[in-house]
C-alpha cells in the first residue's frame, strides 16, 4: 500500500505538471478517467504498460521514468519480523513509508515520538490510549514500534525530531521510566542521523499548536512529501501541495523557535534531574 499510494501521489503530480486533464489523458492513450483516478488515488497498482504510457505522455525523463518503473517492479526486501496481527491499515501503511523515505521530521506536543520511545515508555504510552489491551497485544506493539526504529537506524533515514517540553513533563510511567526514556533521547541526539530539539515551556502560541504531525520526504524517483496525522480513532496522509507547505512552513517556525540542537542535551539533562 505505501508504494501504492506513493505512485499515485507522483503520477498525479505528473499529470498536474503536464498540464493535463483526465479527459486529455482518456483522448491520448484510451486509460479511461475512472482507471486514472483508481490509480491516483492509490485504489490499485498500475499496470507495467500502463506506467509506461502515461510516463512516455507525461515526458518523463527516461532515467527517472526507469526508475520509477522499477520502483514500482520491486517487491519490499524488509519483512517485519513479527505478524503484524490486527494492525490497523493506515499503521501499516505508516511503516511502509517510513522505509520508503529518507527524510522524516516530526513534531511532538503530548507524548516523546513514537521512533524515540524506549519499550517501557511506549508500553505505558500504548495502555494510556488501549486501556483494555491485553499483555500480548502490547508486547505486539512495543515490538513493532521497535522494530520501526531499528528500521529507519539501519537505512540511515535521517530524522528531525522536536519535541515541546510539556512533554517530556508529562510523566508516562514511573519516574524510572521518564529518566529512562530521557537518557534514550540524550543518547539519540548523539546519532549523525538524529537532530532533536526541545520546544520551551516559555514558547506562547505556534503555527504547530494545533498538535503533532509527521512530513515524510521520499528522494530520486519519487522527490515528494507527505504529511501523516495521526489521530484517537483514524489517522490520515495529506499528500496535495499546498498542505504538506502549511505544515512544512510550522515545522520550519517551531526549529526556529526551539531550542537548537547543540543546546538541547542541557535542556534535556535539567528535565531527567527533576523527573
Amino acid at each position: 500500500m505505501a508504494r501504492r499510494l506513493l505512485l499515485g501521489i507522483k503520477l498525479l503530480e505528473l499529470r498536474e505538471a503536464a498540464k493535463l486533464t483526465s479527459t486529455d489523458v482518456y483522448k491520448r492513450t484510451g486509460i479511461a478517467r475512472a482507471t486514472l483516478h483508481r490509480l491516483e488515488t492509490a485504489e490499485t497498482s498500475p499496470q507495467p504498460r500502463t506506467l509506461k504510457t502515461l510516463l512516455a505522455l507525461y515526458k518523463v525523463d527516461p532515467q527517472e521514468a526507469a526508475e520509477l518503473e522499477r520502483f514500482a517492479r520491486e517487491a519490499d526486501q524488509q519483512p517485519w519480523l513479527l505478524p503484524v496481527g490486527d494492525l490497523a491499515p493506515q499503521y501499516l501503511t505508516l511503516i511502509g513509508l517510513e522505509r520508503e523515505a529518507s527524510r522524516l521530521e516530526t513534531f511532538e506536543a503530548s507524548l516523546v515520538p513514537g521512533l524515540l520511545q524506549t519499550p517501557d515508555y511506549a508500553r505505558e504510552a500504548i495502555r494510556s490510549v488501549w486501556p483494555d489491551a491485553t499483555k500480548s497485544q502490547l508486547a505486539q506493539r512495543v515490538e513493532v514500534r521497535s522494530q520501526r526504529q531499528e528500521a529507519i537506524r539501519l537505512a540511515g533515514i535521517e530524522l528531525h525530531a522536536i519535541i515541546d517540553e510539556a512533554a517530556l513533563r508529562r510523566r508516562v510511567g514511573s519516574t524510572q521510566h521518564m529518566r529512562g526514556q530521557i537518557d534514550a533521547l540524550l543518547e539519540a541526539a548523539t546519532r549523525p542521523q538524529i537532530t532533536l530539539q526541545v520546544l520551551g515551556s516559555g514558547i506562547g502560541a505556534h503555527p504547530a499548536v494545533h498538535g503533532a504531525f509527521m512530513i515524510l520526504g521520499f528522494g530520486p524517483p519519487l522527490s515528494t512529501e507527505l504529511v501523516y496525522l495521526e489521530g484517537l480513532v483514524t489517522d490520515q496522509f495529506l499528500s496535495k501541495s499546498h498542505e504538506v507547505r502549511g505544515y512544512a512552513d510550522a515545522f520550519a517556525a517551531v526549529r526556529d523557535l526551539a531550542v537548537s540542537p547543540a543546546e538541547t542535551p542541557a535542556v534535556l539533562t535539567r528535565l531527567r534531574d527533576e523527573a
